[in-house]
């Protein structure tokens, strides 16, 4: 399962209906085992299905939903069982010639309503690779975890059965395609790698729960299989269009058959790693694991990546166990982390009732020093024996999903009623939400800056810039204890000039402003540390960026000065300038201004080719859209069917169409 916001995914791979696409009705269960995944969405506290997902080619033992993940209007599905041959993007997928070869399917939304947006294979598929057993999206990447396929290194042979592999695509506009295939670093038969995967924009987690070394902690010698089934993860990090190993994670306890990398987890600069299978009786953050005493207990482990001029790279912050550790109780079968940095463990076996549990860890400390401390423990609230609460979790914000794929009551829908326990292995899904105050802050207003984030500011020829932040609560209490500490390198040249009001209600918001005045030309930094009293962004750490430009200055050397590329590329211009922040940042100060949003910009398409030839015919294709907006701004698409377009006698495009609106602006884009 996977959640985003106001939306959750639950996967049923063992689900029957032989439908095929969004919410068609089957004729029966003719399609055993064929999955399917569903879509919830929240309005205000109360939670509806939005949409019934099948695969477009749904087929027996497929497991559609064995693996589903969601970035706000994007649904990844895996399949890891399905049988074609096709490959890349938007293959054939009529045949079943490559039995569990797997398979991926996107989906997005406009609005309310759901397509699928593309089909997506293994460039190396194969029978047997369970391409799909994991998925993760992050904006216009994804990643697919592939943890039979058994090449040793560029996927042209099979000399590594089961290695494993990752694929991760990327979407232009509405077109994907495979941007990099991903493999261990110490490639080895049998490790799995791609049993678990996870993505966070520009890095991406994979786990490989059989790999063998005796290594502990960070990049160690991974080259010996001295620990059979110890397991291991892998960051990887993306610059541009290139991909790189950045850090191979051990436990700082490894030992034989604790199957680290079981389940992995990424938000920015903290990864989590499960190990359901390590064995020690330690109990809460951070002790002993130095014993075997409570065999199958399972561990997880929490990494951050520093980014300090004084250190760099990755460390192990925390070991994590249950508050009441058990032997076969299975902590850290699943594992999820949130953008604030609080900490999902789930617990399948535990055996309280019998049932399950779950248990919540948030984060405390500074920035540059996280720590992580037990916060809750999570229950069904129909507790049944062998449900299997915990087998998958996913958290966003203050929002807790939990799977227990064991669950056998005969409810429908939300918040059913329970009248008995007649379908074994239905299966259920429970939503939690934190009663704590959950602190968003936006700049500009509408767009969410992350715990941790940073935020451009720009001084063109002298003088000063002010930015104003929101503060919004979104959660149930009183957001308290609101105070601004800025630190750092060039501390004195930002000023906090309007601080906010506390408390803020549910709901509610404030403001804070902060002047960058620099005193000196060249690139500045800080770090603004907002205190509150939520439990798992407190303090909500910003790192300011300062630019001082002007019109004789050219960084890049490319002949055109730095505040002009600055300004244009605000507008639209695909200019190739060296510094991306300076863009960023003109993106808020234009959107400040009232003229355009960031997306708004981006939406522009530039750089997308308005004519493109078939090589197959020759033949010549324009694309172009028209929008429309009663406004400047917000400009929506204003679909044209094939007969309202025509080539009028002197040779040129003719648009014709009505408009339900008495006054509008129309404007054409690349497509």
């Amino acid at each position: 399962m996977a959640v985003s916001g106001d939306t959750v995914v639950v996967g049923a791979p063992f689900e029957d209906i032989d439908a095929t696409g969004v919410n068609r009705n089957g004729s029966d269960n003719n399609a055993s085992d064929s999955g399917a995944a569903y879509v919830f969405v929240r309005n205000g506290s109360s939670w509806t299905q939005q949409a019934y997902l099948k695969a477009s080619n749904t087929g027996v033992n497929d497991s559609f939903g064995y693996s589903v993940a969601v970035s706000g209007d994007t649904v990844v599905v895996g399949a890891p069982w399905e049988a074609s041959n096709a490959t890349a993007v938007n293959g054939n997928q009529s045949d079943n010639n490559a039995s569990g070869a797997g398979a991926a399917y996107v989906f997005v939304r406009s609005g309310t309503i759901w397509t699928q947006q593309a089909y997506l294979k293994a460039s190396n598929a194969e029978w047997g690779d369970e391409f799909g057993r994991s998925v993760s999206v992050a904006g216009d990447t994804v990643v697919v975890g592939a943890p039979h396929e058994d090449s040793n290194a560029n996927g042209s042979n099979n000399f590594a059965s089961d290695s494993g592999a990752a694929y991760v695509f990327v979407r232009s506009g509405t077109n994907w395609s495979q941007q990099v295939y991903l493999k261990a670093g110490n490639a080895s038969p049998n490790d799995e790698f791609g049993f678990a995967v996870a993505a966070s924009f520009e890095r991406v987690v994979v786990g490989a729960p059989f790999e063998d070394s005796n290594a502990k902690g960070i990049d160690g010698d991974g080259s010996n299989n001295f620990a059979s089934d110890s397991g291991a993860a892998y960051v990887f990090v993306r610059n541009g269009t290139s991909w790189t190993q950045q850090a191979y994670l051990k436990a700082s306890n490894t030992e034989a058959s604790d199957q680290f990398g079981h389940s992995v987890a990424v938000a920015g600069g903290t990864v989590v790693v499960g190990a359901f299978l390590e064995d020690s009786n330690a109990n809460g953050v951070n002790g002993n694991g130095s014993d075997n005493n409570a065999k199958n207990s399972g561990a997880a482990y929490v990494f951050f990546l520093r980014t300090g001029p004084v250190a760099f790279g990755w460390i192990q912050k925390a070991y994590l166990k249950a508050i009441n550790t058990g032997q076969g109780h299975h902590f850290g079968f699943s594992v999820a982390v949130s953008g604030g940095g609080m900490v999902v463990v789930g617990v399948p076996s535990e055996d309280s009732n019998a049932s399950g549990a779950v248990y919540a860890f948030v984060r405390g400390g500074t920035f540059s020093n996280p720590t992580w401390s037990f916060q809750d423990y999570l229950k069904a609230s129909n507790n049944r024996a062998s449900a299997g609460f915990g087998v998958a979790v996913a958290v966003s914000g203050g929002t807790v999903v939990v799977g227990a794929p064991g669950e056998d009551s005969n409810a429908f829908g939300v918040n059913g009623i329970i009248s008995g326990n007649n379908e074994p292995f239905s299966g259920a899904a429970y939503v939690f939400e934190t009663t704590a105050p959950e602190i968003n802050v936006e700049q500009p207003l509408n767009t969410n800056l992350a715990d941790g984030g940073s935020q451009d500011f720009v001084v063109i020829n002298g003088g000063s810039t002010d930015l104003t932040f929101t503060i919004k609560n979104a959660g149930l209490e009183n957001l308290t204890g609101l105070t601004l500490t800025i630190d750092g390198t060039d501390a004195a040249m930002f000023t906090v000039t309007a601080t906010p009001a506390a408390p803020v209600s549910p709901s509610g918001s404030t403001t804070f402003a902060v002047r960058f005045a620099p005193t000196s030309t060249g690139t500045k930094t800080a770090a603004l540390h907002l205190f509150n009293n939520d439990p798992d962004e407190a303090p909500f750490d910003i790192t300011l960026n300062g630019y001082t430009l002007n019109f004789t200055q050219d960084t890049d050397g490319d002949g055109l000065n730095d505040a002009a590329e600055f300004q244009m590329a605000a507008y639209g211009f695909d200019w190739k300038v060296s510094q991306p922040a300076f863009v960023n940042d003109l993106f808020s100060t234009a959107n400040g201004a009232g003229l355009f949003t960031q997306s708004q910009i981006q939406a522009l398409n530039v750089n997308t080719p308005l004519l493109t030839k078939n090589p197959m015919n020759g033949l010549f294709k324009l694309t172009i859209g028209i929008e429309k907006a009663t406004l400047v701004t917000n400009f929506m698409a204003f679909p044209m069917t094939a007969p309202q377009t025509t080539i009028n006698a002197a040779g040129k495009l003719e648009f014709q169409f009505s408009s339900p609106d008495n006054a509008a602006f129309f404007r054409l884009e690349a497509r």
